[in-house]
């Protein structure tokens, strides 16, 4: 299957809905606190559906592998940009310097 990345995440028609009677309920809720509890109820419901929702849309698009092997490549590419400018410039970040390094002998071990 192909990755389609310009297929926008769109909001189901329930989920639309309980955000309408979230916005309305939150509007009463300002004058009226006993509708602060339900409010707090049907905001946790909201965040969960919504929460539902993204993971299953990109869930998918995460793992196709298409966009796996374009994140590879787009990650490769920002390390390697970095890392160059830690050379042109002559700092390398304490952080990143937990490598050990070994060189590799073209006639064999030296040692």
């Amino acid at each position: 299957t192909r990755c389609n990345t310009k297929k926008k995440f769109t909001l189901s028609p329930e989920v639309k809905y309980l955000k309408t009677i979230l916005d309305r309920i939150y509007e009463v809720a300002k004058s009226r606190p006993e509708f602060k509890t339900l409010y707090s109820k049907l905001k946790k419901k909201y965040d969960l559906a919504i929460s539902a929702e993204r993971r299953a849309y990109f869930g998918h698009v995460i793992n196709s592998a298409q966009s796996k092997s374009r994140a590879t490549w787009k990650v490769a590419v920002s390390l390697a940009y970095i890392m160059n400018l830690f050379f042109k410039d002559g700092v390398y970040p304490d952080e990143l310097k937990i490598a050990i390094v070994k060189p590799l002998h073209k006639k064999g071990d030296v040692n």
